[in-house]
């Protein structure tokens, strides 16, 4: 039979900036899709997201990502020499095409020492995604896991879990995580005892099986973040004394 005609760039490329949402995302895969395959399309997708509408960005990010790895090298190119709040929206994109986009990785890790805070959360959590599959020491997730944000820190064991095996020198994170096990913040607490069961360390499994036999019994309660110097909810004093 004959083969399938190519995707119609230029229709395409007219239908990205549709007020439809439907057409405009239809047309954002199809260019990104042909991209993927070799053919043109990054050109409109690029230019619509560096576009001023946020809804016309927020379209072309999903083409982008249908493009996988012919997009990045251009977005690492981008992010040498971006913002901070250009910086996030192309750790994010980064980060959601994943594996694809490991000639990136060490570009991510250094994000992870960025300034700005919401640099640091995504970057981290691009690194738990982008470095899948391949090995990966350990130690570039050290620093996240200490750091003064609580979503930072939430990310990089989020990372850790997802990463698992594929990390080398996983003891260097057992002190971090074990020490998380006690963060005000739950998300914290959650995604560490998960990482320390992912991780292929008897450390690990040991520091994650102390803290399970312990919080069996502990008679706090386990929904709710109260970060420190914040007051308790009156709702739970009142239980905890009537307990």
């Amino acid at each position: 039979g004959s083969s399938p005609s190519p995707p119609a760039i230029g229709h395409s490329q007219t239908d990205l900036h549709s007020g439809d949402d439907h057409v405009a995302l239809g047309a954002a895969y199809s260019l990104g899709m042909a991209a993927a395959h070799g053919g043109q399309g990054l050109d409109a997708l690029f230019d619509a997201f560096i576009a001023d509408d946020v809804g016309l960005r927020t379209i072309a990010a999903y083409g982008l990502v249908a493009a996988g790895s012919a997009a990045v090298s251009r977005l690492g190119a981008m992010l040498r020499r971006a913002d901070a709040a250009f910086t996030v929206r192309i750790l994010d994109l980064l980060g959601d095409i994943g594996a694809a986009a490991r000639p990136t990785l060490s570009q991510l890790i250094d994000a992870t020492h960025h300034d700005d805070v919401a640099v640091r959360r995504y970057a981290v959590e691009a690194v738990g995604t982008v470095g899948q599959g391949k090995p990966l020491d350990a130690r570039a997730l050290t620093r996240s896991l200490a750091d003064a944000d609580a979503l930072v820190r939430r990310n990089a064991a989020m990372a850790v879990a997802r990463l698992g095996p594929d990390l080398g020198d996983g003891d260097a994170l057992v002190p971090a995580l074990n020490e998380n096990l006690y963060f005000w913040h739950h998300h914290v607490r959650g995604w560490s005892i998960e990482a320390l069961q992912r991780l292929p360390s008897p450390r690990a499994t040991e520091a994650a099986l102390r803290y399970l036999m312990t919080a069996r019994w502990d008679p706090m309660p386990k929904s709710g973040d109260l970060p420190p110097g914040a007051s308790m909810p009156k709702q739970v004093a009142t239980r905890m004394a009537a307990g």
